[in-house]
C-alpha cells in the first residue's frame, strides 16, 4: 500500500515522503534538510532515494545534504549538472528501487522538468508539479498528486486590479498548472481507481483551496487533500 506524507507544498518548498510496504522515497527536496529529518522521524537512513522534478530551489534545496548523507538523488540532466552527485535520468526510462518502479516523463516548464509515475504492487501514484499542462494520459492511477497552483480567473482579475504585474501573471499562467487545467486533466483520464488526490503547490494569493477541493471531489468522488 502506498502512503503519502507531505512535508511541504508551495512556493516556499516542496517535498513528499512516499512509502510502500518495504521502501521509502522522496519526491522533491525543496526544504531544509532538518525538515526532512523531522518528517522521517529522524531516521533518514530509511530513505532509499529522492526524485527531484527540476532544479528550482523550492524543489531541490536539500539535494546537497541528501547526497552527503548517502541518499541517491535522481533528476533531469540539467539538475544533475547543477548538483554534484545527482544521477541524471532519461525520460520514460524505468528505474526500480525496491518495491517501487519509477518512470520519469517530461512536462513543459521554464526549465527541464519531470513528472513521475510511481508503481508499487498494484497501485500507481502520479506526481506532477510546475507544468503549464500535462501532455499525457494515464491509466489505473490510484494516487494522484497534481498541481493546482491558481485559478486563471483569479490571476486575470488580480492583474486587472493592479495587484499582480502583467509579467508575473504571464509567467504564472505559462509555468504552473491551474485548477482549470487540472480539471481538464482529471476529466481526460480514467479516475475509476483513484483512492486519493492531493492538490499541490496552491498559491497563497491566486487560489481557493476550499473551492478547488470541492470541484475535484464532485468530479471524482475521491478523498481530496488541498
Amino acid at each position: 500500500m502506498i502512503k503519502i506524507k507531505t512535508i511541504a507544498s508551495g512556493s516556499k518548498g516542496n517535498a513528499h515522503i512516499i512509502e510502500s510496504e518495504n521502501n521509502t522515497i522522496l519526491l522533491d527536496a525543496g526544504v531544509a534538510f532538518r525538515e526532512i529529518q523531522y518528517a522521517a522521524g529522524f531516521n533518514t537512513a530509511k530513505i532509499d532515494a529522492c526524485f527531484v522534478t527540476h532544479r528550482h530551489g523550492d524543489h531541490s534545496n536539500a539535494t546537497p545534504m541528501l547526497i552527503k548523507r548517502g541518499i541517491k538523488v535522481y533528476a533531469p540532466k540539467d539538475t544533475a549538472d547543477k548538483f554534484n552527485g545527482v544521477i541524471a535520468l532519461k525520460a520514460k526510462e524505468n528505474l526500480t528501487i525496491g518495491d517501487f518502479k519509477i518512470t520519469p516523463f517530461e512536462v513543459p516548464h521554464d526549465v527541464p522538468c519531470f513528472g513521475y509515475l510511481v508503481k508499487a504492487g498494484n497501485e500507481k501514484l502520479l506526481y506532477i508539479v510546475d507544468a503549464e499542462y500535462v501532455p499525457y494520459t494515464f491509466k489505473d492511477i490510484t494516487h494522484l498528486m497534481l498541481e493546482a497552483n491558481h485559478s486563471r480567473d483569479i490571476v486575470m482579475d488580480r492583474a486587472k486590479e493592479g495587484k499582480l504585474s502583467l509579467k508575473l501573471a504571464e509567467r504564472i499562467l505559462k509555468t504552473h498548472i491551474s485548477i482549470e487545467a487540472a480539471m481538464e486533466f482529471i476529466k481526460k483520464n480514467d479516475m475509476s481507481r483513484v483512492k486519493e488526490i492531493h492538490l499541490l503547490h496552491l498559491s497563497n494569493d491566486n487560489s481557493d483551496a476550499v473551492r478547488f477541493k470541492r470541484k475535484v471531489q464532485e468530479e471524482t468522488g475521491a478523498i481530496v487533500y488541498a
